[in-house]
């Protein structure tokens, strides 16, 4: 494993989007059923081939309602809504609950969620379940092992991973800085080691790829990736690590860029664009189909008005 991860960062190292290679792999992208809210800068998280999204913003106000999609079915639920509104949050998911960390609770940008909600699937009910002393927004968030790893953002210390156990309502955080912190960076894991991709660091898009080796407890970093981005999504299906989408909030343009990262062949590859400029957009991964859904097609404060309710998934002969 070691092996491929150092393999990627040479690679990448001297990749850009100006040398990647094109291949529209015969893909395209498939609309589904429509999210029943159309909204952007939301929480999503995948569970048992259900996708589950809450929040977000839409319009002129921070949303709290939340919704499942059925993945085999192609269908659409509304669940009950969190008890307070919530944007730029994320989710963790421990024993069949859902954790909600973080986020904003209305449209000022000053006031953070300060509770962690707890969501049972079982019983379709929020419960107001732990403080959130170590506020972060913009942020991401990844389960492994009973543990929710919390990425970026902007808050308490963005460069330091911090993880937060539910069972034990333990929050910690590791002393090893990340690369290039930033807010509105896309993660992913392969094989429990974590790929944090791009973000934004004040105004400016990033280019960098962190790679966070848990056993050896430390990060690697290039600037390979493909284009510089934030508000994006990253996923791995098939041994491959898809990354489309984002905005350049400075220059007000949102992104169909879509590219993939092949580990076999050690190459980025230029693939099928996106159906429409997206950002703050979700992704998710079922049986090997790759999903991506919401977002807005305006980048900055154009978000509010200009949300989608799309879900697409990408279909390659």
């Amino acid at each position: 494993m070691i092996r491929r991860i150092l393999i990627i960062l040479s690679i990448l190292f001297s990749c850009n989007s100006s040398n990647a290679m094109f291949n529209l792999d015969n893909c395209s992208w498939e609309e589904k059923q429509s999210m029943p809210t159309a909204r952007s800068e939301f929480a999503s998280i995948t569970h048992n081939n259900k996708i589950y999204v809450l929040g977000g913003i839409s319009g002129d106000k921070a949303l709290s309602n939340f919704e499942v999609y059925n993945a085999i079915e192609n269908t659409w639920k509304t669940l009950e809504n969190l008890p307070i509104p919530n944007h730029h949050g994320a989710l963790g998911i421990v024993e069949n609950k859902i954790y909600l960390i973080g986020g904003f609770v209305d449209l000022s940008w000053r006031h953070a969620n300060g509770i962690i909600f707890e969501y049972d699937i079982e019983s379709n009910k929020w419960n107001n379940y732990d403080e959130l002393f170590w506020l972060r927004v913009a942020h991401s968030a990844e389960t492994v092992d009973n543990n929710i790893y919390i990425f970026g953002g902007h808050g308490y210390k963005p460069s330091h991973l911090l993880y937060y156990n539910p069972l034990t309502k333990k929050m910690k955080e590791l002393e090893t800085n990340m690369p290039a912190p930033a807010d509105h960076i896309a993660t992913t894991i392969d094989k429990n080691n974590f790929i944090v991709l791009g973000g934004r660091f004040r105004n400016g898009n990033l280019q960098t790829i962190r790679i966070f080796d848990r056993k050896k407890n430390r990060w690697m970093a290039n600037e390979g990736l493909p284009y510089p981005t934030s508000g994006h999504i990253a996923e791995i299906v098939n041994n491959r690590l898809h990354v489309a989408g984002g905005e350049d909030i400075d220059k007000k343009t949102t992104f169909n860029s879509h590219y993939y990262y092949d580990f076999d062949e050690n190459k980025w590859f230029e693939s099928i664009q996106l159906p429409q400029s997206l950002h703050g957009i979700g992704s998710a991964v079922i049986e090997d189909r790759l999903f991506i859904f919401g977002g807005a097609t305006g980048a900055g404060e154009l978000t509010f008005n200009s949300v989608q309710d799309k879900i697409y998934e990408l279909t390659c002969n």
